[in-house]
């Protein structure tokens, strides 16, 4: 059956079929609960809009500021998005940079209070905390009326254990009510789109080993569980029902550890202006582990960052190649096949557009730094970024085609803290959409 295009998306049917249900699922219990949260996030996103005295340690004068004093920036961001499958977005987040005795941003703050058509009003909560020794520290909760809701925190130390082993500890629980999905293949329609919620509980633990000064060995563990649902996007239809023969259509279980070489030269890690990424790895998913099916991925990256003409141009490259192989006559569970589009991959299309067990991509953007502004005490440089995407899916590695290769290109605005936090505006074109992404971090 057609499915709603992602251009019809004015229409507000209500979804149809064996699987459809209430707009927000679940009990009044489970709704009483998401008020519930949502008014404490609202609460709090109010109070950290002024940072409280015993934050900012003892008050002085600003020109009589000893070592041991601490500051604030506050700077009211607006967030708007107008993607047509994610829903309209409006609203506000307060962005509150605390800065440490050694004059360095050391926490940030960034509640929000936005309303989508889809979700309707949320609330969000995230806090950012960074270590003088480079590790950093970041909680992000999440909540609205309808079906979607985050809990996440991670914490990393790249300075463990004498500066010779990298830590990096993470969970999240998650559901999301407005995935797309297209079917498998590069061949797949956009006239096909359907609509799911995806949920989402993950333990991840990685630990790395300095062999040389660049050269690291990495060892990972990922416990997952993920499940499917209706989603809650009105005039497109369910993706179980559009796309019965999908494997482990409703979720599926795994525990995966997987092996890493990564070697890493550039001379930072949040704003690189010279150096390189490279990294090479495998991941195990099996059933005698307690997985619900046997598969490997393997994939491999190549960033380079250098200075073009003058140090306020940096020239960034990547490439990326990944395959996912089922094992032992197992079925590929559809939650892993690898995956393009989105404001990291392909800007100028829907997050997740396309999808298959192979993919590669290859992306270059120039960073113009074309001004440096202050905000209170703190630092931001802004930049210009010409961008291009290309990309492309396939069953298997070996059946890559250039024919399918989707080519995205755009420009990005970039405001960025000396303290290594990226906030950027992207907007990209393709044959398909012209899309607007918002993110707090590079691409790569």
């Amino acid at each position: 059956m057609r499915a709603t295009s992602i251009h019809d998306w004015q229409i507000r049917r209500p979804v149809s079929g064996p699987r459809a249900r209430g707009a927000c699922g679940g009990s009044a219990g489970r709704r009483a609960f998401r008020w519930w949260v949502l008014a404490s996030l609202i609460v709090s996103a109010a109070c950290t809009t002024q940072v409280p005295t015993w934050a900012l340690g003892p008050a002085a004068p600003s020109d009589q500021r000893d070592e041991e004093t601490a500051s604030a920036t506050f700077v009211p961001l607006p967030v708007v998005s107008l993607s047509q499958t994610r829903g309209r977005t409006l609203g506000v987040t307060p962005l509150v940079l605390i800065r440490d005795a050694e004059d360095s941003v050391g926490t940030v703050l960034a509640p929000s209070i936005t309303y989508n058509e889809y979700t309707r009003l949320r609330g969000r909560f995230r806090l950012y905390r960074f270590f003088s020794a480079g590790g950093s520290a970041r909680l992000v909760a999440s909540v609205a009326q309808r079906n979607d809701f985050q809990l996440s925190s991670n914490y990393e130390d790249p300075a463990f254990l004498h500066r010779r082993v990298w830590l990096y500890v993470g969970g999240v629980v998650e559901d999301r009510g407005r995935e797309r999905f297209y079917g498998i293949g590069p061949e797949a329609s956009l006239e096909e789109e359907t609509n799911y919620s995806r949920g989402r509980a993950e333990l991840d633990a990685w630990t790395g080993y300095r062999l040389l000064a660049p050269l690291e060995i990495r060892l990972r563990l990922r416990l997952a569980r993920m499940w499917v649902s209706p989603g809650i996007v009105p005039g497109v239809r369910d993706t179980l029902d559009e796309f019965p023969d999908l494997s482990f259509a409703e979720g599926h279980r795994t525990l995966a550890p997987r092996v890493s070489l990564r070697y890493d030269s550039r001379d930072d890690d949040d704003r690189p202006t010279s150096g390189a990424v490279a990294l090479a790895g495998a991941e195990l998913s099996a059933r005698r582990l307690g997985s619900s099916a046997s598969f490997a991925r393997f994939d491999a990256e190549l960033q380079g960052f250098a200075p073009l003409w003058t140090d306020r141009v940096i020239s960034a490259a990547r490439v990326r190649a990944v395959h996912v192989e089922p094992l032992r006559g197992d079925r590929l569970p559809w939650l892993e096949l690898s995956r393009l589009g989105g404001a990291d991959t392909l800007r100028g299309f829907t997050r997740e557009r396309f999808a298959d067990a192979a993919s590669v991509l290859a992306s270059y953007e120039a960073r113009i730094r074309v001004l440096t502004t202050e905000f209170g005490d703190t630092a931001v440089d802004w930049e210009v970024a010409p961008f291009v995407d290309a990309g492309a899916v396939a069953p298997r590695a070996t059946e890559l085609r250039a024919d399918d290769v989707q080519v995205s290109a755009g420009l990005g605005l970039r405001a960025g803290l000396r303290a290594g936090l990226v906030g950027r505006v992207d907007l990209a074109v393709s044959d398909e959409a012209f899309k607007f992404n918002a993110e707090l971090r590079y691409p790569y």
